[in-house]
């Protein structure tokens, strides 16, 4: 519908959405999608969007300073124009379908392989089916307990393996859009909280939500739990009533801290809500905002005492180093509309956050907001989503999930531009264009997802966290376990210690791990190490079998997969590398909660016991040494890993990559002779063992 807005030059403007809704989608869709040269898109950038942008934003707002816009036409307890009228039974069905079948449909293989942090967050949660810990900051970075905690209980209840890690988020997804449907249902529509649901539900952020399992999903069920119980709250006329939503709100925001970091941000936006509806109303209504102040400061007095500890900031003073302010905002809004490559795997690897669709749409939304909204909620609404892209714009660089807290704005935002875009159909007419709508924003960021996200080719190395060598290692084992039975995975004889993705994966079937297991009689045990201990198997071990895992970074030190029947290694091998891996396992939980403040080269206490227990075991004391030579390199102790690696080599195997390790230490100590020696050696022995990686 055109809205004559302005003139110029005595000649009438009409603004139609449509025209603009058009230009943002093509100019949206080229900048996202093709692989146009930097000019290209600086030009579509300046004619499609900035121009078109700036031009409507004229319109609306001249049009606004001219007419005196009613308090009543768009507040927090009225919702936006539209019938209340019942949906379509069919349309819900059709919905729900949609939802389950993008949350279980190939729910291990797409994508194929955990992240590395997911590794850490089931590594700690495992540690809990031993003994619970209540610590309220968890790993080397400090992330807040609630997904350790409440990951930890749900492998109490299903068997921890990759379908578990998997199915946690999907189900933690399908509960956070029934709550966007509650609470989007307090401030709109019937009709309009139905868009809401299903444009947040297939939007790309949540398709990543539900297949990861990181802290970040809880954020969104934190924020529409407490969004509703404020709508509620607020619609509610009773004292009695009141109270009981104000305590319960409270306590939602109270356990929002403990979800993740920038929670901070969604609890000042709810704060800011109840402080403007008590701004100017009777004494009474101050008791609601001290109330929700006391009783949520009390529920997160516990997580700020242990934020304010010592070094438990660094890492949050490190990602706020000082940038340009400006230059930061710019990353984040091109990051969300067109190009979020730098924020992979939190992100698309394909466009920007938000498809082309969906991003024209937020434009018009911006466009019906000022339009429309009164002018004390429009501030309220302009400083919620200020506020909660600060934990990304304050940040040097690009990560999305940061500002997971602005998800339910740019929503919103989407929703009222589709409210624009149909502003006199009728309800019937109106379910034609939102199925059309929604089942091309469906395939847009259904088809992102599964095909450009799930491909690692398209990722450049140092973006790629996800190890095809451990997603490799585990397709084997699977198959192996199915056809043999339960497994020994040896998986800590190596010096990954940030990468435990495989350890979760092979928990079903790993005797190491699986105490319902452990009086199991495998016939295989898999050693997961360095390729290069391949000539000391292969001699020690008969009928061994062993593979050089493929991996997606070019890697000086390969990783191989050795298969040893049990029966050909001796009882004292096979009980020395139970007490190791055991010792080892546990020392790399230690390290997962390492503090910045702490050095690497104290964790070594954890496996000091094992140091000369194992004289006989060559591959053993080599392993010891190499780990505690990465704990002094870590510390950038160049000089003393060096020498470990020495005493790894004459105590232990002599192995080319060792030879390579104290190379680069002694390059590092500034011994370049030495270290040319080291590196000859270590050619030489690659050479004749006859690996080639």
């Amino acid at each position: 519908m055109e809205k004559k807005f302005s003139s110029f030059f005595n000649t009438s403007i009409s603004f139609n959405p449509w025209y603009f809704f058009l230009i943002f989608l093509i100019s949206n869709t080229l900048l996202s999608y093709f692989p146009l040269s930097f000019y290209a898109k600086l030009s579509i950038g300046i004619i499609g969007v900035i121009l078109p942008f700036s031009f409507a934003l004229w319109l609306v707002l001249e049009n606004r300073l001219k007419k005196k816009l009613s308090p009543s036409s768009f507040t927090l307890t009225t919702a936006a124009n539209g019938s209340n009228e019942k949906l379509p039974l069919g349309l819900w069905l059709f919905f729900g379908f949609l939802v389950f079948f993008t949350r279980f449909y190939k729910l291990t293989s797409i994508p194929s392989w955990p992240i590395s942090d997911e590794g850490i967050f089931a590594t700690m949660s495992l540690g809990l089916l031993k003994k619970w810990n209540w610590s309220v900051l968890w790993g080397d970075v400090h992330f807040e307990p609630l997904l350790i905690w409440a990951l930890g209980d749900f492998f109490k209840i299903i068997t921890p393996s990759f379908l578990s890690l998997r199915l946690f988020p999907a189900l933690i997804s399908i509960g956070t859009i029934l709550l966007s449907y509650w609470a989007s249902r307090q401030f709109f529509s019937k009709f309009i909280s139905f868009i809401y649901c299903w444009v947040f539900a297939f939007s790309f952020w949540e398709f990543s939500f539900m297949r990861l399992c990181v802290p970040e999903i809880l954020i969104v069920f934190f924020q529409f739990s407490a969004l509703a119980l404020l709508g509620i709250f607020i619609k509610k006329k009773t004292s009695a009533s009141k109270w009981f939503f104000i305590f319960a709100l409270s306590i939602a925001a109270g356990l929002g801290f403990y979800s993740y970091l920038n929670w901070v941000v969604a609890w000042f936006f709810i704060a800011s809500i109840l402080w403007m509806l008590t701004w100017g109303k009777k004494n009474t209504n101050w008791k609601y905002l001290i109330t929700f102040t006391a009783v949520s400061s009390l529920l997160a007095l516990p997580w700020v005492q242990a934020r304010l500890s010592p070094g438990n900031l660094n890492y949050v003073h490190a990602s706020f180093e000082p940038s340009l302010f400006l230059n930061s905002c710019l990353s984040y809004l091109i990051g969300l509309f067109w190009d979020s490559k730098k924020s992979f795997p939190f992100g698309p690897n394909w466009g920007g956050m938000f498809d082309p669709l969906t991003g024209s749409l937020i434009f018009l939304g911006v466009f019906y907001v000022l339009a429309n909204i009164e002018k004390k909620l429009l501030a309220l609404l302009s400083l919620g989503l200020f506020a909660s892209m600060l934990p990304g714009t304050l940040t040097n660089y690009l990560e999305l999930h940061r500002i997971t807290p602005s998800l339910p704005f740019w929503i919103a935002l989407a929703v009222l531009g589709i409210k624009s875009l149909l502003p006199d159909q009728s309800l019937k007419k109106s379910y034609v264009w939102l199925i059309a709508l929604g089942v091309i924003f469906l395939a847009f960021n259904a088809y992102n997802f599964a095909v450009p996200y799930c491909d690692i080719t398209r990722v450049p190395p140092e973006r790629q966290w996800r190890s095809v060598q451990y997603e490799d290692s585990y397709n084997i084992l699977k198959s192996l376990s199915a056809e043999t039975g339960p497994l020994y995975v040896f998986t800590e004889f190596n010096t990954d210690y940030d990468n435990k993705t495989l350890n979760i994966a092979v928990y079903p079937f790993d005797c190491l791990q699986n105490p319902v297991l452990f009086k199991a009689s495998p016939q295989w045990a898999v050693v997961i190490a360095n390729i290069y201990y391949a000539p000391y198997f292969i001699e020690k071990f008969k009928n061994i079998k062993f593979k050089i895992l493929k991996s997606n970074r070019p890697l000086p030190q390969p990783i191989g997969i050795f298969l040893i029947p049990v029966s050909k290694i001796p009882d004292s091998i096979l009980k020395n590398w139970l007490e190791a891996d055991q010792i080892y396992r546990n020392a790399n939980i230690e390290i997962k909660n390492k503090r910045p403040m702490d050095t690497f080269s104290q964790f070594s206490g954890h496996f000091s016991s094992l140091k000369n227990k194992f004289p006989k075991d060559p591959f053993l004391t080599s392993v010891y040494w190499e780990k505690y030579a990465l704990d002094q390199f870590l510390d950038r102790d160049f000089k003393s890993a060096a020498q470990s690696y020495e005493y790894a080599i004459q105590q232990g195997y002599p192995a080319a990559h060792l030879y390579y390790n104290r190379s680069l230490c002694l390059k590092l100590s500034g011994e370049n002779s030495e270290s040319k020696k080291d590196f000859l050696k270590a050619v030489n022995i690659a050479k004749r063992s006859g690996i080639s990686p």
